[in-house]
């Protein structure tokens, strides 16, 4: 699997993290807004989902990953 990070800040000051994976053609994007962060999978050009969730819920998700809960 090959994996590209990148990060990068917007015009507007949002930063924009990607991850993408060049062997399925498919791409995360994680972008810092005011009070939520939005998500958008983009999987082969074909299907693309956006979720939109507080920062707070992002951290909770993160900090029970870290933990292994």
């Amino acid at each position: 699997m090959d994996y590209v990070y990148q990060k990068k800040e917007k015009k507007n000051g949002n930063c924009v993290i990607s991850v993408r994976d060049r062997w399925e053609n498919s791409i995360i994007e994680f972008e810092k807004r005011q009070h939520h962060i939005d998500i958008v999978v983009n999987y082969r050009n074909d299907k693309t989902t956006k979720y939109s969730i507080p920062i707070e819920i992002f951290e909770k998700v993160y900090d029970d990953l870290q933990r292994g809960n």
